[in-house]
């Protein structure tokens, strides 16, 4: 039976993104290949909203709430970091496996894989995130959606403003930094969420659809439209797109799938399917990781045309996506670890 109590376009959204990011990875594996002289890598532009429409939901569902700060990161971080820890171990043990480490180098690889591999960043991005729920929240508590709005406008300004400065080569000490954080992107989902606009919402769709398509030709046709900013006197590194095509793109995917009626899937075994992927795709994520590891070395095996190196990459990441809902629901369903599963 489908849970009536959740929010139907949500799963929706997470069931799309996590396929996005999961596409993203292999993508990657593409190297320098190409069809119609267009590198495969680039494809993965079409799904750069994922990890942004991930953050957008959990401003959704964790903003202007009355709530207990030491509650909220005991119960937040628990369902965080305990799969993490789960799944590290088994991709570490994975990759020392595939990459023959030598046992004097285990300590040195594993301290490394478990901070600094390029997978986890994300891990160690939501983990900030929740230490700033708390404190945007009460902002959010206090001014509501006027609030939001203020933020979301200086965050679009200041992702275009960033943006000139780099394109033009121009440095300034002009601070708008915090408008462009992952943070920006959870008060987005909040406000999208729940504003109120004054068209119908077969207008919403077909705009955003419009502004959807019409944003992601850009972004391939730039390739790569990513832009990271960071203090140069601190170390900072993210995989978060936050160049304002990017916060079109995923504002375009979230208002679609917020306003589409969903009478052809209300179906319970096609909600439940739905829901049950949605509440794995954390675990999903997680997991992914262990499995791309050896298949990397498939990949770099193997010698493919640009047109079999696309196929591939849809084939594995179709592949990829129903194993690892799989074995999440394996581990939370059969083992019985619900706190290290992934699965909420």
């Amino acid at each position: 039976m489908y849970e009536t109590n959740r929010i139907y376009y949500l799963d929706v959204l997470k069931f799309i993104s996590i396929f996005g990011v999961i596409f993203i990875h292999l993508c990657g594996f593409s190297g320098h290949s190409e069809i119609l002289h267009f590198r495969i890598t680039y494809f993965s532009e079409i799904f750069r909203f994922a990890v942004p429409v991930f953050l957008m939901i959990t401003g959704t569902l964790l903003l202007n709430r009355e709530i207990s700060i030491s509650d909220f990161l005991k119960k937040r971080f628990s369902r965080i970091v305990y799969p993490y820890i789960f799944w590290i171990i088994i991709t570490i043990i994975t990759f020392l496996y595939v990459s023959g480490a030598l046992i004097q180098d285990y300590p040195f690889v594993i301290v490394n894989q478990f901070f600094n591999a390029s997978w986890n960043w994300y891990f160690w991005m939501i983990l900030g995130v929740y230490l700033y729920i708390p404190i945007i929240n009460e902002f959010v508590l206090n001014k509501k959606l006027d609030g939001c709005k203020y933020i979301v406008i200086l965050m679009i300004f200041a992702s275009i403003f960033y943006t000139v400065c780099t394109f033009l080569g121009y440095k300034t000490f002009f601070e708008l930094r915090f408008f462009v954080l992952p943070i920006s992107y959870v008060v987005l989902g909040y406000f999208l969420a729940n504003y109120e606009f004054k068209i119908s919402k077969n207008k919403i769709i077909f705009i955003s659809l419009v502004l959807f398509l019409i944003v992601t030709l850009l972004k391939l046709s730039f390739h790569d439209s990513t832009i990271f900013f960071a203090n140069e006197n601190i170390f900072l590194d993210s995989g978060l797109d936050i160049n304002f095509l990017e916060i079109i793109q995923a504002s375009s995917i979230f208002l679609i799938f917020k306003n589409l009626n969903y009478r052809f899937l209300d179906k319970d075994a096609i909600k439940r399917f739905v829901t049950s992927i949605s509440r794995a795709s954390y675990g999903m994520y997680l997991a992914h990781m262990a499995i791309l590891i050896p298949l990397y070395q498939i990949f770099k095996s193997l010698s493919l045309t640009g047109t079999q190196t696309l196929l591939s990459v849809i084939f594995f990441s179709i592949a990829i996506y129903f194993v690892t809902w799989i074995l999440v629901l394996f581990a939370d369903k059969i083992l019985k670890l619900h706190k290290f599963s992934g699965y909420h």
